[in-house]
């Protein structure tokens, strides 16, 4: 039974709803479960794990540019009479307007939350209280969710299914000479960077087993986000992203803003001496710095656009991950404001940055839609949680895939500039391909 404790917060909650005359939502800190429970969002950054089950509350909005605003005030609907601190936890599709397939955005309050900072942790349930709504009926509720809940265990783990089928989506032309065309227009002055991406199909004998395909993501990429997401029914987005696109916190009516200007790769050495000869070579080679700085100057002007005040920008470093190695720079600012949804008016301007699109960015997005074989979908977009008090973290959904029972969709990308080759920007998108290749249980594509 839950403690008795929390007869005061549902009591406040039904009061509250009755004086709005309107539904409110409760949130409230219960007795942790012992094991490891099994939901629909994993999210593991450093020392946080996020899982989250249930949808308690859903938000969606219409297609088009104002899809960061209309969510940023379905949000503020429910912050504004919550009793307690709420998670909201979603995202963007890539496009203003993607295939009708996926949501152009979607947010929901989970039914609960379970969350670990080092040892700490906490669980959380969330109801919505209608002004009719009764103490034991909410009582009995919660206690029904913590009961219901399903834990992980390592006891007889199902192996990863055998795949039987990898096969790279074509459209209007192949990925090389769509990346020749985009060098054409590069050459003509018309564009300064297009990022294209690649889509893998896979397909196992049966379903793929989630738990342990993020179980192999947190272990060979630790030093990512990983993420599970459930977009659709049925269908999940996974991945373990490097890029950060913001992070947020809220004091004394300011928003510090913490975000990353990634751009420019090259393999890992076999050796270490290997290893730091090639990030040498990555941290002196022309055509990455380029790259590497047209990211950097989109998201400066970006901030500039709601007047945030930049810290001074220290030169590019290195990002070691397991398979590739990353030109870096962190950027870091304040926004003067006394809205912390306010992010979502700065999410609005960064995405997509060039490390995702190109630029100019409104000459780029046409020709990646026409030149990539299908719809981006929540590829290389905004996902990630916020909080009721400013906190936020969003991540770029790269080094992703949609999975679906027994089939996997995969992505790569990559930033083609003026002296870009063929074949190593080919060599560059398989290994980036191989995070969830490896978390599959797949050695690689090539």
């Amino acid at each position: 039974m839950m403690p008795r404790s929390i007869d005061a917060y549902i009591l406040t909650a039904i009061q509250r709803s009755q004086v709005c005359q309107r539904p409110i939502l409760l949130s409230v800190d219960l007795p942790a479960p012992a094991g490891v429970p099994l939901g629909d969002f994993y999210w593991s950054h450093q020392q946080e794990v996020l899982i989250a089950g249930g949808r308690e509350v859903e938000l969606k909005s219409a297609v088009g540019k104002q899809r960061f605003c209309q969510i940023k005030q379905a949000i503020k609907f429910w912050r504004d009479q919550a009793l307690g601190n709420p998670y909201f936890i979603g995202g963007f599709a890539f496009y203003d307007q993607p295939d009708p397939l996926y949501p152009p955005s979607l947010f929901y309050v989970p039914q609960w939350l379970w969350r670990k900072i080092g040892a700490t942790i906490t669980w959380t349930a969330n109801v919505i209280i209608q002004p009719t709504a009764e103490l034991a009926q909410i009582r009995q509720l919660l206690d029904d969710r913590w009961h219901n809940l399903q834990f992980q265990t390592d006891v007889n783990q199902p192996a990863l299914p055998q795949v039987v089928a990898i096969s790279e989506l074509m459209g209007e032309f192949s990925w090389a000479i769509a990346v020749d065309k985009a060098l054409q227009l590069i050459q003509q002055g018309q564009l300064e960077k297009l990022v294209l991406a690649r889509f893998l199909d896979i397909e196992a004998e049966s379903a793929i087993h989630l738990p342990l395909v993020l179980a192999n993501l947190q272990q060979n990429y630790a030093e990512c986000t990983v993420f599970c997401f459930d977009l659709l029914p049925h269908s999940y987005l996974v991945g373990a992203s490097p890029e950060l696109l913001l992070h947020s916190q809220f004091q004394h009516n300011q928003l510090l803003i913490e975000t990353l200007a990634l751009a420019g790769s090259i393999p890992r050495g076999n050796s270490h001496t290997r290893d730091q000869i090639l990030g040498a070579q990555l941290l002196h080679s022309a055509k990455d710095l380029q790259e590497h700085q047209i990211v950097i100057n989109s998201i400066v002007q970006a901030l500039a656009k709601i007047k945030a005040d930049i810290a001074p920008i220290a030169p590019p470093q290195l990002m070691p991950l397991a398979n590739v190695q990353h030109l870096c720079t962190p950027i870091t600012a304040k926004i003067s404001t006394a809205e912390p949804l306010d992010i979502f008016d700065l999410m609005a301007e960064l995405h997509p940055t060039a490390a995702m699109a190109g630029s100019p960015k409104d000459f780029a997005l046409p020709l990646m839609q026409r030149y990539e074989p299908s719809d981006r979908g929540w590829y290389a977009a905004p996902l990630g949680w916020l909080d009721c008090l400013g906190n936020a973290m969003f991540v770029v959904c790269i080094r992703s895939a949609l999975i679906s029972a027994n089939k996997a969709r995969l992505f790569a990308g990559s930033g083609i500039i003026a002296n870009s080759n063929i074949q190593q920007e080919i060599i560059e998108t398989n290994a980036k391909f191989n995070p969830i290749l490896h978390a599959l249980g797949i050695k690689e594509f090539a």
